[in-house]
């Protein structure tokens, strides 16, 4: 009789081991799927972060963007030596949510790295309203010029 409840007890044993694994496979599985959806809804804010910086063209939407602004003053900086297509030369737009901020808020950085220096530029945008503020004294400058620029300043 023992015989008998050991197998009983080896194959409840068994089971649940085998639910225990199947579950947590299932959660797995779901759980990958959720953070894939959530890493491509991040991505598209992400996107759409660093183009609304791009193209703010000052608080009145004439003049020049933020893009076309930064390209300008690096080609003087460089006296037009062609410093974004030297090799050495990283460029780079890259956004997050902004910590301790509500979640339409995003950090927006534009990084140049090259053979003279490394620049950083720290924006920061509301991705509902579009409204946008320096993170940095160097984006501070850029911003005012732009809004300058625009009839604002």
């Amino acid at each position: 009789m023992s015989g008998k409840r050991n197998k009983k007890k080896f194959a409840y044993i068994v089971l649940v081991v085998t639910i225990i694994i199947v579950g947590l496979t299932l959660f797995a599985l779901l759980d990958t799927n959720n953070s894939e959806m959530i890493d491509d809804e991040t991505r598209e804010l992400n996107k759409l972060a660093v183009r609304l910086v791009k193209d703010f063209k000052g608080t009145d939407d004439k003049g020049s963007t933020i893009e076309e602004h930064l390209i300008r003053k690096i080609n003087l900086f460089y006296n037009n030596e062609d410093i974004f297509n030297d090799l050495s030369t990283e460029l780079d737009w890259s956004a997050s949510r902004k910590p301790g901020e509500t979640n339409k808020i995003f950090e927006v950085i534009f990084s140049l790295k090259t053979y003279r220096e490394d620049s950083k530029f720290i924006f920061n945008i509301n991705i509902e309203n579009g409204e946008i503020s320096s993170g940095n004294v160097a984006a501070k400058v850029v911003i005012n010029t732009v809004n300058s620029i625009s009839g604002i300043g």
